[in-house]
């Protein structure tokens, strides 16, 4: 039986996930929130703990959370932002974004 004091406390991300993700939502806060279910009064840093939560508790890594939870459109008007293709699916494009974030963060 797992303890559930972990589950309570949000994942600890690497450092390039936590600024990628602080630049995705850079613009696009209110459908993060949305998303999240949080009030309109929190703040970027946390909405980065939450997405943290999510992930701890699901299981997920990166990729995974941004393909399963953020739009394509999102994720593919980031990609062009940075220079990268916003071409394929939610998917593809989150792998894309991860992967930048890895050159660009790590």
């Amino acid at each position: 039986r797992r303890s559930s004091r972990n589950r309570d406390r949000p994942a600890e991300l690497a450092g390039y996930v936590h600024e990628g993700l602080r630049r995705l939502f850079k613009g696009n806060e209110a459908e993060v929130r949305s998303m999240l279910d949080a009030p309109k009064s929190e703040a970027v840093p946390e909405l980065i703990d939450r997405c943290a939560g999510v992930m701890r508790q699901q299981d997920l890594n990166p990729e995974m959370f941004l393909g399963r939870f953020f739009s394509a459109a999102m994720m593919g008007k980031y990609c062009e932002t940075v220079g990268k293709s916003s071409k394929g699916g939610a998917g593809a494009l989150a792998t894309r974004c991860v992967a930048h974030w890895q050159k660009e963060f790590a």
